[in-house]
């Protein structure tokens, strides 16, 4: 396998050369000029309409200067050798113009911070486009943009969606620092919403970023009235979810786990509130997220699939502000204010959940009123509670050096007596950034940020017997450096490394009291060592032609507490190929090798906070996955419709999966109850769009498979992976109405997930026991719902200083009962039977939320 690694990577970048060379400009293209005697201006005007890209200062090149040509249609290498000779003009050509100049030749480089007019934010993935040129750039994860050009004047456009276009003249003598504020295009609340560039974007070569803002309202129906990020991703092809009410992603037939969550670069291991009713990302708290399930840059590591990069607002540096909702289950506040000089400026959110109170309310509703399912479905004696901090600060020290603070901590509680009345669960997660970043010249930035995580989550059994408690969780310590290098404006290098310190407590259980019979029982803890060097090129090979690629080498120490260490060492290559058939119709293809040291023990897809995470060892080595993509996309100018085609194959290596009739509880030698084998998916997904009006839709359909072959399982032939969904349809519809009002519709619907379910059951010394059949041999019923909302923003919002809205939805509108889990209980009298059971977590749902800020 490290062979065909290496002679793809070879053949990757042999393909990159012809296709570079195929992307520079035809200088045996032949020119009609039509006479033989021109004008130097005469000549530029008619190579741009050839369509070949010139550079020149109008101010500092005589344009009237006569040219004598050989004849009137010429190859441009002889046109661009007379100008030579006759005009004594310095000529300079490279795959993405032609420059002219009169004098030595000079490039110059403009840069600086761009961010939001009203509250000092800056602005990630803002545009920098000189019209002239057709060039351009993009802001960093700071702000920052750096974009090199020759001397001359220039027109330049900053944008950003939501915000005001910004139109700047400069005269480009010397390296200049220039920093941008954007004012924001319209005041209304803002809520998190996928958005498409514009179709004059400048385009970036990631083959599957999407990029989410928190700009403009785009009204998403929700789950009880709550924008959520991570239930926004749910709504893209090749994106399923685990389980009805969870958060938990599977990216392209790959499992959660595969999942790299960070929050200020800081990794999230459980992203769930309260059973995936909300996720723990709080959205009045993010400034921006990328999310990559296809190409994933060199810079990220770590994990298989995809991954979800959220960064956090910094804190409004012009005044206070301060936003809220109250809701049906959960009430949340955020505060922002500069401080001091104005030099620094933070931001508090908080929010809490009740949703515990709310069922006893709505079990006694349905008493009260004689309504059996509510009554039923909501038992009373619920403790079902969280709450999650977010908090950032900065300090700008000086005009190139700031460093800042951030911090996320939330902890839930959960006792759900529909649910199960012998079951206590708890989880929390802390997290914590320090950063430091430089601009250390007009082309080079860096950042060096010290990162913690950690997880601990605990399971109480209430059972009169067994009664115990059981403890895990897992903590993370990392630096890390990272460099941007803008080598010119068709190349942005970036380098870096990494450092990371695991520890893993597996789980210990303790009696809860004198009457249990559990006996006290830790596992031994382990530790892990995990390293990484990246570095990468985004390029622009001529007008069409766009090129990332880049290696990271990975390297990880495993340890088990007295036992010898292992040592393990992979190159993972990128690339990322695209090329623009025209302005809105484009093609781009990707390969990239990823690498997973850190494994997740489950025996379920449903993320409960049970799941066991190890590191690798000598019986339990990283897991890797090789993917391919290939995709078109086209946008049109009338409409804003944007569509796009993509196909997909992914192999996964040495991934595990627990034998049959596995113990997984508390066992000191899980390794033998894992069994190591081979995986593979491959799928096609379409999306349409349509990103402005007053009618705003998206269209999804993925049809895809994910299998599983590993020996000792199924007979050792193929069989479904967990995540395997065969069909998924996934429709988003907003409707504004009026000024004041907007309608919006989520449709879903899925294949069922595939499922091992007993077919038997056998009798031995008077007691039952089951008989399963194969591996996920069988599929729960297909998942569909339809999701509404109606949402009232005042139109006198603008005049205010105190804003607010009303959103009032339904979800599940017709009430479908989707398999949420499936068990087998035995009789508590009859030893001899057992009864198969599901559970379904919700019905329609209604939601009312009033949103504020002032």
């Amino acid at each position: 396998m490290k062979r065909f690694t290496v002679f793809l990577f070879i053949f990757s970048f042999i393909s990159f050369g012809i296709f570079a060379k195929s992307g520079a400009i035809d200088l045996d293209k032949v020119i009609d000029f039509q006479k033989k005697e021109v004008t130097l201006g005469e000549i530029f005007n008619t190579l741009d309409d050839n369509s070949i890209p010139i550079i020149y200062s109008p101010d500092k090149i005589t344009l009237d200067q006569q040219i004598r040509l050989s004849g009137s249609k010429l190859a441009l290498k002889d046109v661009l050798s007379l100008i030579k000779d006759q005009a004594n003009i310095k000529i300079k050509s490279n795959n993405n113009h032609i420059v002219f100049s009169q004098g030595e030749f000079r490039k110059y480089t403009i840069s600086g911070t761009i961010k939001d007019q009203d509250n000092g934010e800056t602005l990630i993935g803002a545009q920098v486009y000189v019209a002239s040129l057709r060039d351009g750039c993009i802001s960093n994860y700071y702000g920052f943009y750096s974009l090199q050009l020759p001397e001359g004047k220039y027109t330049i456009r900053y944008s950003y969606l939501g915000y005001e276009n910004q139109l700047c003249e400069i005269d480009l003598t010397s390296d200049l620092k220039k920093d941008i504020n954007l004012l924001p295009s319209s005041e209304v609340l803002q809520e998190v919403v996928i958005h498409g560039e514009d179709t004059d974007r400048i385009h970036q070569v990631g083959l599957n970023g999407e990029k989410i803002s928190v700009n403009r309202i785009k009204t998403i129906p929700t789950m009880l009235g709550e924008p959520d990020v991570l239930k926004t991703l749910q709504l893209l092809p090749g994106v399923q979810t685990a389980h009805e009410g969870t958060n938990n992603l599977s990216v392209r037939g790959g499992s959660f786990d595969q999942n790299l969550i960070l929050l200020d670069e800081a990794p999230l291991y459980n992203p769930s509130h309260t059973l995936g009713i909300y996720s723990a990302i709080n959205s009045d708290a993010v400034n921006n997220m990328e999310f990559y399930k296809g190409e994933m840059p060199a810079r990220y590591g770590g994990r298989l699939s995809s991954v979800i990069d959220i960064r956090m607002k910094e804190g409004n540096n012009k005044r206070f502000s301060a936003s809220g909702s109250l809701g049906l289950l959960s009430s949340k506040l955020s505060v922002e204010s500069p401080l001091f000089d104005k030099k620094t400026s933070f931001i508090l959110c908080g929010r809490y959940s009740y949703a515990g109170y709310v069922a006893d309310l709505a079990s006694d509703l349905g008493e009260a009123v004689g309504f059996k399912d509510l009554y039923e479905n909501f038992q009373k004696g619920n403790n079902v509670q969280f709450f999650d901090l977010n908090f950032k600060i900065n300090r700008k020290l000086n005009d190139k050096n700031r460093i800042y603070l951030s911090a996320y901590t939330g902890k839930d509680q959960f006792y759900f007596k529909s649910f199960s009345d012998k079951m206590n669960l708890n989880w929390a997660n802390t997290t914590s950034t320090l950063r430091w970043n430089s601009i250390v010249s007009s082309k080079i930035f860096h950042n060096l940020s010290l990162i913690y995580s950690n997880y601990n989550y605990a399971y109480k059994l209430l059972d009169d017997s067994r009664k115990f408690l059981w403890t895990a969780g897992l903590s993370e310590y990392k630096v890390k450096s990272d460099w941007d290098f803008y080598l010119n404006s068709d190349n942005h290098i970036r380098y870096g490394a990494d450092l990371s310190k695991h520890n893993f407590d597996p789980g210990k259980v303790e009696p809860r009291g004198e009457n249990s019979n559990t006996k006290s029982l830790k596992l031994k803890n382990r530790s892990g060592l995990q390293s990484a060097l990246y570095v990468s090129n985004e390029q622009k090979i001529g007008a069409r032609w766009k090129a990332y690629y880049g290696l990271r080498w990975s390297f990880f120490q495993g340890e088990v507490k007295g036992l010898k260490t292992i040592n393990f060492n992979y190159p993972e290559p990128r690339l990322s190929l695209g090329y623009d058939i025209s302005k809105n119709i484009s093609l781009k293809t990707s390969y990239v090798r990823t690498v997973q040291y850190l494994h997740m023990i489950a025996n379920s897809s449903l993320g409960l906070p049970t799941d066991i995470w190890l590191p690798s060892a000598a019986d339990l080595v990283p897991q890797k996955a090789d993917q391919l993509s290939l995709g078109a996309y086209s946008s049109f100018d009338k409409g804003g419709y944007e569509a796009s085609v993509e196909v997909f194959g992914k192999k996964f290596i040495d991934i595990v999966d627990f034998r049959d009739n596995a113990d997984l509880f508390l066992n000191e030698n899980l390794s033998q109850e894992l069994l190591k084998g081979k995986g593979r998916a491959y799928g096609v997904e379409f999306l349409l769009k349509k990103t402005k009006g007053n009618t705003l839709f998206w269209l999804s359909y993925t049809w895809s498979k994910a299998e599983k072959k590993i020996d000792g399982i199924n007979d050792n032939n193929w069989y479904p992976a967990s995540f395997d969904r065969r069909n998924s349809i996934k429709l988003t519809l907003t409707q504004k109405l009026s000024k004041a009002w907007a309608a919006s519709a989520n449709f879903v619907y899925s294949t069922g997930s595939p499922i091992t379910v007993p077919v038997g059951i056998y009798q031995y010394q008077n007691a039952s026991f089951i008989q399963y059949s194969k591996r996920n041999a069988y599929r729960l019923p297909d998942y569909h719902r339809l999701d509404i909302s109606f949402n009232y923003n005042s139109p006198n919002n603008k005049n205010r200083k105190w804003k607010s809205e009303w959103n009032f939805g339904l979800y599940n509108v017709y009430g479908r009962k989707n398999v949420f889990s499936l068990y087998v209980k035995q009789d508590a009298y009859d030893l001899t039977q057992q009864q198969a059971y599901q559970i379904y977590l919700f019905t329609f749902m209604p939601s009312v939320t009033y949103r504020f800020k002032f």
